[in-house]
C-alpha cells in the first residue's frame, strides 16, 4: 500500500516535474523557515538550526539541480518530516 501511494507520487511527479518541483522549493522553504523561526526563538543553539538547514537545503538541492523523480520525491519528505519534528519539539516548549 505504502510503495502505491509513492510510486504514484513518484509518477505524478515525473510528469509534472516543473510545476511540482516549484511547490516542492516553496512549500519546503516555509517549512524550513518556520522551523528555524521556532528553533531561534526558543534559542536551543545551533545543532538543531543546522539540522533544519541541511535537511531544507538538501531537499532544495536535489529539486534544484533535477535529481531523478524518486530522489526528489524522498528528500521533500524526510526534510519535512524533520522540519515538523522539530517545529512540534520546539513549540512545546515555547
Amino acid at each position: 500500500m505504502k510503495t502505491m501511494i509513492f510510486e504514484n507520487q513518484i509518477k505524478f511527479f515525473d510528469r509534472y516535474r516543473y510545476g511540482v518541483m516549484s511547490a516542492y522549493l516553496v512549500i519546503g522553504s516555509c517549512i524550513g523557515s518556520a522551523a528555524a523561526l521556532l528553533i531561534l526563538k526558543v534559542d536551543s543553539g545551533p545543532f538543531f538550526l543546522a539540522i533544519s538547514a541541511v535537511a531544507t537545503m538538501a531537499s532544495n538541492a536535489v529539486c534544484i539541480a533535477q535529481g531523478s523523480p524518486k530522489l526528489c520525491v524522498y528528500t521533500f519528505y524526510i526534510a519535512t518530516f524533520i522540519n515538523i519534528i522539530l517545529i512540534i519539539a520546539h513549540a512545546v516548549i515555547l
